[in-house]
């Protein structure tokens, strides 16, 4: 079974970095599978104030090959201020597509000192 909304490589985000330190940065990219139409990412929301996400609609020579034109990029940061240990929270992303209007993300990783 193929979802209608892909996130590659993986929906599983691993956040390593100590703390203070440049924000750390994972990138992945939404899709919609063969087949599924388009649509728009309305909203991202995080299950934490230290996990960050910022959105960009992939175009031109930024699409991935045979994933269809609708494509976004997710930037998921953690911030310098982000509390010492492990992290374990969700990213979700809100469409406006019928048969996927949540997906969910999951963030781990850990904070050291």
């Amino acid at each position: 079974v193929q979802p209608v909304l892909a996130v590659l490589p993986r929906p599983l985000v691993r956040m390593d970095t100590e703390r203070g330190r440049a924000v750390s940065e994972k990138v992945v990219v939404a899709a919609a599978s063969a087949g599924t139409g388009s649509f728009e990412i309305t909203e991202v929301s995080t299950g934490s104030g230290f996990v960050v996400a910022a959105v960009r609609r992939l175009e031109g020579d930024d699409l991935l090959p045979g994933r269809g034109e609708t494509q976004f990029e997710l930037t998921i940061s953690l911030t310098e201020d982000a509390p010492l240990g492990f992290v374990n929270t969700p990213v979700t992303v809100h469409t406006d597509h019928p048969d996927a209007s949540k997906v969910e993300l999951k963030v781990v990783g850990m904070v050291r000192s």
